[in-house]
């Protein structure tokens, strides 16, 4: 056999001459055990357009709402002001109306007694007369200021509706802008825990994984040795000596040791640890554990 490069290697051949020599008529068969049932969560974090879409869906039903009710509410407003427009309309009306009456019978009861009292063409009379004349144009324009400015008032108050409806939408999708861009930032957070969230989860996935492999592994190399010691107990330590075993397994540990490390004490010091190597070099373990101690302490004193 070469010379073993790696200690996978070195127990790949010591298995190997343990069987030829040991358990000739028998294999082993590695046991399967049932995976894991566990999953990975696959998920992708979401693009600025991602989170765009979503803020954008998220707010619009709040935009739908909230616009219609400040636009009904204009129009609400407006109607108001429509109505009182168009009462006061009504009123000037009435108020011109009563006030031309006034002067009717006013006049009519002036000319009446005019004509019982003999002065119907006289300075009296068109004095009289001019009075009541001066007093229905002076009441008719007060009748008009006095309403002109109420309708103005009301006529201001519909532009400033009227305005403000015109440039509603706009204001109303500035609202919008800020609100998505306010919820982007909010989403945009959510995601980023919820992508380490998931991270942590899948490392654990995997860290389970990873150990039932390593269980099925140690499991198999457990019982792998135990199956080798049951096999071999029909051999005795003489026919093995006969037959070459010790000196294959032997030379096999002693060739890895020797060529692998850069001295005898790392070699000595790594061969402590390997309590396995037992199983195959029985009493020898201690033989090759001297012959390696002894010669990383001839190494020693050589330097």
């Amino acid at each position: 056999m070469a010379i073993p490069t790696s200690k996978a290697e070195m127990y790949e051949q010591l298995e190997e001459i343990y069987l030829e020599y040991r358990s000739i008529n028998h294999t082993f068969g590695n046991m399967t055990l049932e995976p894991l049932n566990i999953e990975r969560i696959d998920y992708t974090p979401k693009t600025e357009e991602n989170l765009l879409e979503e803020a954008r869906v998220l707010l619009q039903p709040w935009y739908n709402e909230e616009y219609e009710k400040k636009l009904s509410n204009l129009d609400t407003q407006y109607r108001v002001y429509y109505i009182k427009k168009q009462d006061l309309l009504s009123k000037e009306t009435a108020e011109h109306e009563a006030l031309g009456q006034n002067i009717e019978e006013r006049t009519a009861d002036l000319e009446k007694k005019a004509l019982e009292h003999g002065f119907a063409n006289t300075d009296l009379f068109m004095d009289a007369y001019a009075k009541i004349t001066a007093q229905s144009i002076n009441g008719h324009a007060k009748i008009t200021s006095k309403y002109d400015d109420l309708r103005k008032e009301v006529t201001n108050k519909m532009t400033e509706i009227e305005e403000e409806k015109a440039g509603l939408e706009e204001k109303y999708q500035n609202y919008l802008s800020h609100k998505i861009s306010a919820k982007i930032v909010e989403l945009r957070e959510e995601d980023k825990n919820h992508t380490i969230e998931v991270l942590k989860y899948n490392n654990g996935v995997e860290e389970k994984l990873q150990r039932s492999i390593n269980t099925n592994i140690s499991s198999n190399a457990s019982l792998k040795l135990k199956f080798m010691e049951i096999t071999s107990e029909g051999f005795s330590k003489d026919d093995l000596i006969q037959r070459g075993y010790y000196k294959k397994i032997i030379n096999c540990v002693c060739d890895f040791y020797t060529y692998n490390f850069g001295t005898y004490g790392a070699a000595y010091t790594d061969i402590l640890n390997e309590h396995n190597l037992m199983i195959y070099l029985e009493d020898y373990y201690v033989d090759v554990l001297e012959l390696l101690r002894m010669r990383a302490h001839t190494e020693e004193e050589a330097i």
